[in-house]
């Protein structure tokens, strides 16, 4: 059986796929009509004018088919822009140099040489800038912006799309405005983060409404059919589709109607309307007959797999499946291959070929981890980089207001004579700022809420169904009592951990709701507590050859509630374990600090954290769980619940750490 070892090729492909989606899509039928325009204009140019090569338009014209080019044939696009180039440099025709450098930096760019497409797109900007030639200079900042998520730099390329929007926003560029919206919608969408793209989206469709740009409109609408089918918001995903399908139809765009139609097929999947789902497929692949777009050829073979599949017609769902797994391959469709190799694990188990079957699902399954890692580090990053961007704006913001405030005290000597007016304002804003509180504190509850779900849906559902699974192939006679005993150990491990997860998630909500409740305290020697929570993780710690030491003194301790300790205790190991190197090390360590409480720590010297998590952790706001040194999952919610526990316990929680160098957890604890 073939395996993959992808994590690192699904994270290009998912970057590229941004790009793809952003700057370089399908060439459309107005793209090639205006293809077709430069070449007329150009060749009407050479035939008509003796020296050309020192008119304005006529390189202009040049620079501008270059940059189209880029989707079609990149050496043609750097002989053009060459060209260009060197004819706008002869004239010093700035506008021409800042034109040309754009087409060479897009091309060397989506070739994947960053660094001189990068200088080249840079200096187009600069020129751009100083000549206000405003649509170079924001076409230069998208291509930036893009090529940056392309080698998954997301806080480069989230800063450089704001960057572009907002001023794209002030130059009141609605094309361009457009393009960055989408750029930022797109990349959120990508991640299966649709609250943070849905925004960008719909100043997208209010924008190409002012613009009346039908085809826009339709393309922006497809896209949010496609996201909503993700959210399992349906009946919002038909109408989107249904209305994009009869635009494109209008403005002659095939290859995005064919995609529109294959996830309105989907729709019609979900509602279990199984005809208008495989005629949404056949006249889809129709479309698609004369187009080269294989990842939509591949995902309409799939879906009619899944129909056919669903009559019980299963020699028509292989014969598609088969298809779509094919194309899938050939161009590394990730997403394809998984859902291809589900599909012949339900056909081949419907009849009875078990090997088959269970190769499959192998497939399918270890497609499906790396994918989710691949995922859940790019939806990271994404979201670290609109934190540091917007953290930066708020420096900004901050170091604006002060200059303002500094100006007004002159002008507020003034303000004496309208002490009444002042009186009203104050209770306005005291008004508004106990309606923030009351809406803050609610979006507190619903993302309670939402973390909730997320954790029950998702990192308890999966090894559910994974127990689920394996038990109904012993119950078939898919698998021997011998294979059952093999993976025994694992299965407890993942039972173990699901139930320590779902009581942290139980405690954690509790306490959202409300409070920490107290138990009764008792003594407990913190040396032998310690010892009794290192022999629960020996498996782990064993399969990372960690060394651990116990420095504490034989008679410390500590007087709380003993359930407490083992919550707290429990949840720090497991921490120091998660991001442990291979051969590292984790102490223990105890000291007297007041009459009343001891300082006890656990320290390890793996990947550690930065002062922002830290400060995100201590301050309770909202963190994203990051994955362990060997890919170990986790919800988010155990060091809130520690630091919950120890203030609840009249103690308190301490971090120190460096990236790269390990952590160092202390912990006050009540005598």
């Amino acid at each position: 059986m073939k395996s993959y070892c992808i994590s690192n090729n699904i994270t290009k492909k998912l970057t590229l796929s941004i790009f793809v989606l952003f700057s370089f899509i399908q060439l459309t039928h107005s793209q090639q009509l205006l293809i077709d325009s430069l070449l007329q204009k150009r060749k009407f140019y050479e035939e008509n004018l003796k020296n050309y090569e020192i008119d304005t338009n006529y390189i202009k014209n040049l620079y501008t088919l270059a940059r189209t080019y880029v989707y079609l044939d990149h050496d043609s696009t750097n002989t053009i822009a060459q060209r260009a180039l060197g004819y706008s440099e002869n004239i010093k025709f700035k506008k021409g140099i800042a034109g040309s450098k754009l087409a060479l930096g897009v091309s060397k760019i989506f070739e994947g040489n960053f660094e001189e497409g990068f200088k080249d797109a840079e200096e187009a900007r600069e020129i751009a800038s100083l000549i206000r030639a405003d649509t170079i200079h924001l076409k230069s900042l998208n291509a930036i912006g893009m090529g940056h998520f392309m080698k998954s730099d997301y806080a480069e390329g989230y800063k450089y799309c704001q960057l572009g929007r907002e001023k794209a926003k002030k130059l009141n560029n609605l094309e361009m405005s457009v393009m960055f919206n989408m750029n930022l919608a797109t990349s959120f969408a990508i991640v299966n983060d649709p609250e943070q793209a849905l925004p960008y989206y719909e100043e997208c469709l209010r924008l190409l409404e002012i613009k009346k740009d039908l085809g826009g409109l339709a393309q922006v609408k497809s896209n949010m059919g496609y996201m909503f089918i993700k959210t399992n918001e349906i009946q919002k995903a038909k109408k989107y589709l249904k209305e994009s399908i009869e635009e494109f139809k209008k403005v002659q765009n095939t290859p995005w109607q064919a995609f529109a139609q294959i996830n309105l097929g989907e729709v019609s999947l979900i509602e279990k309307e199984l005809d208008s789902a495989i005629q949404q497929f056949k006249d889809s692949k129709k479309l698609l007959k004369n187009i080269y777009d294989p990842q939509r050829k591949a995902e309409a073979c799939l879906g009619l797999s899944e129909a056919y599949l669903l009559k019980n017609d299963l020699v028509k769902s292989e014969q598609s499946a088969l298809m779509g797994d094919s194309i899938s391959k050939s161009i590394k469709f990730y997403d394809g291959i998984i859902r291809a190799n589900n599909l012949l694990y339900r056909i081949n188990k419907s009849q009875n070929n078990t090997e088959k079957a269970i190769a499959h699902l192998e497939t399918s399954r270890s497609l499906s981890d790396s994918i989710e890692i691949a995922e859940n580090k790019t939806k990271f990053l994404m979201l670290d980089a609109q934190n540091n961007y917007e953290n930066e704006q708020a420096k900004i913001a901050n170091q604006n207001i002060k200059e303002i405030e500094t100006q007004k005290i002159i002008t507020y000597l003034a303000i004496i004579l309208l002490i009444s007016a002042a009186i009203i304002l104050f209770l306005i804003r005291r008004n508004i700022q106990t309606q923030k509180r009351a809406n803050s504190e609610l979006l507190k509850i619903n993302a309670a809420k939402d973390k909730v779900f997320s954790i029950v849906g998702h990192d308890l559902k999966t090894p559910i169904s994974t127990l689920q699974e394996l038990l109904e192939l012993y119950k078939s006679e898919a698998i021997t009592e011998e294979q059952i005993a093999e993976i025994t150990p694992r299965l407890k491990n993942n039972v173990d951990h699901s139930a320590f997860t779902l009581n942290n998630l139980l405690l954690w909500a509790q306490n959202q709701m409300n409070g920490v409740s107290i138990v009764k305290p008792e003594t407990i020697n913190i040396k032998e507590k310690g010892k009794e929570i290192v022999a629960l993780y020996q498996e782990q710690i064993q399969a990372k050859n960690i060394t651990v030491e116990c420095n504490c003194s034989e008679s410390m301790t500590v007087f709380m509630a003993e359930e407490h300790l083992n919550i707290i205790l429990r949840n720090i190991t497991l921490n120091a374990i998660k991001y442990s190197i291979k051969g590292g090390k984790i102490s223990f360590n105890s000291r007297d600090s007041t009459e009343n409480q001891i300082i006890f720590s656990v320290c390890d010297n793996g990947v550690g954290m930065s002062k922002l998590f830290i400060n995100q952790i201590l301050n309770n706001h909202s963190t994203v769980s990051k994955p362990g040194t060997l890919n170990e999952k986790g919800t988010g919610l155990g060091l809130k619940i520690c630091q919950d526990l120890l203030v609840a316990n009249n103690g308190g929680l301490t971090i120190e750490s460096t990236l790269g160098r390990g952590s160092c957890f202390e912990m006050k604890l009540p005598k």
